[in-house]
């Protein structure tokens, strides 16, 4: 694993486990003991790591964005200036993440959206990944 620091982005480079495409959400492959690998987000449980910076197979080395502004595909919608977190439906997708009121729902947010976007756009995404209750 190498890290490197373009500017106010931060890359670490992993190996891919499956397919990843440019601009997914990744997590630690937490199935792999020695570490340093990294797959797709598959659930709104997932703990995200970072954005893959390039299409990956398999073995791959894939550079992941854990700091900075990275691309993000929009699913349902992105509000420039809203929160961003994953999308219920698609999960390698991002959309605005909305209260639900009770706040008793826990959810991982990515960061908050540069510019508004609709469904399938990339759209620059500012990283800043926790979890609240919504």
């Amino acid at each position: 694993m190498s890290v490197v620091s373009r500017g106010d982005n931060v890359d670490v480079n992993m190996i891919a486990n499956g397919t990843i495409s440019q601009y997914e959400p990744l997590m630690i492959d937490t199935g792999v003991t020695a570490g340093g690998e990294v797959i797709r987000v598959a659930a709104t449980t997932d703990i995200p790591y970072g954005f893959a910076q390039v299409d990956a197979v398999d073995g791959q080395t894939v550079s992941v964005r854990i700091a900075g502004v990275t691309g993000c595909r929009v699913g349902v919608a992105a509000t420039v200036g809203l929160l961003a977190g994953i999308d219920g439906t698609d999960k390698t997708e991002c959309t605005n993440i909305t209260e639900s009121g009770s706040g008793t729902t826990l959810t991982w947010v990515y960061g908050q959206f540069e510019k508004t976007g609709v469904t399938n756009d990339i759209v620059p995404l500012r990283l800043m990944m926790f979890r609240t209750l919504t």
